[in-house]
């Protein structure tokens, strides 16, 4: 599947709030350090132009 793929919804199984809470925990300071850097403020800028275009 592609990244820019989404997924709508997941009926078969739910994931328990603790479960999504810790992927969070561990993916954000990671996350926050990509977009802080020169390559994250640019692909965050791409998104945005083809965000824009796509209306």
């Amino acid at each position: 599947m592609p990244a820019t793929e989404v997924i709508k919804t997941n009926q078969s199984e739910r994931l328990p709030k603790t479960a999504v809470e810790s992927l969070a925990r561990a993916l954000l300071p990671q996350m926050r350090a990509y977009f802080a850097s020169d390559e994250g403020q640019a692909a965050l800028k791409q998104w945005r132009a083809e965000r824009e275009q796509q209306g």
